[in-house]
């Protein structure tokens, strides 16, 4: 995987993440919680430059407000000192339970084999998860289409 800060795109990150949930939920339904996994290894200071704010907070608010699953935990794993830095920077508009979730020891399950773990090799686990999406892209395609029509939006 490329870390290449210059190559970074955070809309793309968070639409994949959006995208990998999104097929869990159609291939296993809900579950009583998520627990997600972060490999935060390769990101740097100039990484931040390319996080929009106004994204940040959309995603927040879509994780804390939307999520359509309950989130277990978040484990950060090869958390370095921008990554603590940037946690803290964003927790002041997390909700308290959200900011509780974010832990910093892993259970071997979800870790891959590099890291102690017994999830396989973190190349085997990125390239199933790319397939798994690739396999099931007319179901992507299909949920573009769906539109909000925002006119109709109470905002009172």
């Amino acid at each position: 995987m490329d870390t290449t800060p210059s190559n970074y795109i955070y809309s793309n990150q968070i639409k994949m993440m959006d995208m990998s949930l999104q097929l869990s939920l159609l291939q296993w339904g809900l579950k009583p919680g998520l627990v997600a996994v972060f490999d935060m290894e390769g990101t740097s200071f100039a990484h931040l430059f390319r996080i929009n704010p106004i994204t940040s907070k959309r995603l927040l608010d879509y994780v804390q407000e939307a999520l359509p699953v309950r989130l277990k935990a978040v484990h950060l794993i090869n958390v370095n000192k921008f990554t603590a830095q940037f946690i803290q920077l964003m927790k002041p508009f997390m909700k308290k339970y959200l900011g509780d979730l974010f832990i910093r020891s892993h259970s071997q399950e979800a870790l891959p084999e590099h890291l102690g773990g017994n999830a396989g090799t973190i190349e085997d686990l990125h390239a199933l998860q790319i397939k798994n999406l690739q396999d099931h892209a007319e179901f992507f395609l299909e949920d573009d289409k769906l539109k909000c029509d925002e006119t109709k939006r109470d905002l009172n």
